[in-house]
C-alpha cells in the first residue's frame, strides 16, 4: 500500500499594510540604509577612466554607472541611500 502524504495547513499571518513606492512595490522600512561602494579606479577601462572614475564613467551617452544602483534603489523603496566614494570622488 502506498504512503499516505499528510498536509500541512499553515495559519494565515496577517501583515500590515505597507507603504507603497513608485511602482506599486512595497516601500522598504524607513530604518534601512543603503550603501553603495562606488570608487573602483577601473583599470581594465583605462582610457574611459583616465579623467572619472569606474561608477562615473558615461553608459548609453546620458547615464552614468552608478546612476542604475542608485535608481534601482530608489525604485526599490530605498530611500536612505549613501555612496562610499575613494578613487576621484570628485568626478561622482
Amino acid at each position: 500500500m502506498g504512503r499516505r502524504l499528510r498536509s500541512t495547513i499553515r495559519p494565515v499571518v496577517e501583515r500590515s499594510p505597507r507603504r507603497r513606492g513608485y511602482y506599486g512595490t512595497p516601500m522598504s522600512d524607513p530604518r534601512i540604509l543603503s550603501l553603495v561602494l562606488a570608487g573602483g579606479e577601473g583599470t581594465r577601462l583605462a582610457p574611459l577612466t583616465a579623467d572619472r572614475a569606474k561608477p562615473a564613467v558615461p553608459f548609453a551617452g546620458h547615464y552614468r554607472l552608478v546612476d542604475f544602483v542608485l535608481s534601482n534603489l530608489a525604485n526599490g523603496g530605498y530611500l536612505k541611500i549613501v555612496v562610499l566614494t575613494q578613487y576621484k570622488s570628485h568626478s561622482l
